[in-house]
């Protein structure tokens, strides 16, 4: 089924606020990356990785639980030099007149049902759409393809937030349910909640 949507998600980063590589910690018995992939999988016609820093290990995921299904790599070579050029390459394989659902990759506690609900907002008129939750602004974030095409166009210094403020008119905010929208795992004491929930939720599914 078409859904006219594709994903990008970044993981080319070093993580270095972290101090372990983000895309392959774990949460619920699995990876960060997959995840993420396991939830959006359903909704959109193919999921975008962008690889840099241990792209070989996500490569080798990649290849092993999604081979023949819509996941693709795309290899960002300046994967240090900033989180905007490494989207950029993701954009650069959105589908013609396709959405894109931006994703970070330190967000894999968002609830499988955000995922057709946040989809559903989906308005041809609309260049960007973000979630809120108690008036706070969250991500992921929709994308139209226009708004793609002007990315592309863009000076590769520049970043999302200035690009995204030339279209505030153009922007609309879903508010939403999903408290999740607003939590990034950036650090290591980010992970040590989810490794709490992590034990939680092993001793409970024995």
């Amino acid at each position: 089924m078409k859904n006219n949507i594709d994903c990008i998600i970044l993981a080319a980063g070093l993580s270095s606020r972290m101090l372990a590589f983000k895309p392959l910690l774990l949460y619920n018995n699995i990876t960060f990356l997959e995840n993420i992939i396991n939830k959006v999988i359903t909704y959109v016609d193919k999921i975008i990785v962008v690889t840099g820093f241990n792209s070989i290990n996500i490569e080798q995921i990649i290849k092993s639980k999604y081979d023949g299904k819509q996941v693709y790599t795309v290899y960002n070579k300046n994967y240090n030099s900033s989180m905007y050029y490494s989207l950029l390459k993701g954009i650069e394989q959105i589908t013609n007149n396709n959405f894109a659902l931006y994703h970070f990759i330190d967000q894999p506690t968002i609830p499988a049902d955000f995922y057709p609900a946040f989809l559903s907002q989906i308005d041809k008129n609309d260049y960007i759409i973000q979630p809120t939750f108690n008036n706070k602004k969250g991500h992921p974030l929709l994308f139209s393809f226009n708004f793609c095409k002007h990315l592309l166009i863009s000076d590769v210094n520049s970043n999302l937030k200035i690009e995204m403020q030339k279209f505030e008119n153009l922007k609309k905010y879903w508010n939403c349910e999903f408290k999740e929208i607003l939590k990034d795992y950036d650090t290591l004491e980010d992970y040590k909640v989810i490794e709490e929930n992590n034990n939680g939720y092993n001793k409970k599914n024995k």
